[in-house]
């Protein structure tokens, strides 16, 4: 079973923006972009890993956001990027994906949802 959380930016994530959240994440992990188009993947140092990010998908519907993601996203108009990230089963993971999310967040706006686990 995975870890799931799902960010909504206010700006499309561009490749600076990602590796930076990746970064954020934890600077000993490494990126990896296995065959699966769209999906970047971020790994301990044995090559597990640890969560995955799938590429960035535009909202442009009124009431979408509040439709997929409830109350919490109310606020929050289109244009809209929708970028879903799975932590694997592991000790910590969890927390990597929710700092990647964060971080994404921070620079880009909008708001994380991890069925409501979290801030």
């Amino acid at each position: 079973m995975t870890f799931d959380v799902i960010v909504l930016t206010q700006k499309m994530p561009d490749t600076v923006a990602v590796l930076d959240g990746l970064g954020a994440a934890g600077d000993e992990l490494r990126v990896d972009l296995p065959d699966h188009d769209g999906v970047i993947q971020l790994c301990d140092d044995t090559g597990g890993t640890l969560l995955s990010v799938e590429a960035p998908i535009l909202i442009q519907v009124p009431d979408e956001a509040e439709r997929l993601l409830g109350e919490r996203s109310a606020g929050l108009e289109p244009p809209l990027w929708r970028v879903e990230v799975r932590a694997a089963e592991r000790d910590g993971a969890d927390e990597i994906a929710r700092r990647f999310a964060e971080a994404l967040v921070q620079r880009l706006g909008g708001m994380v949802w991890d069925g409501g686990a979290g801030p």
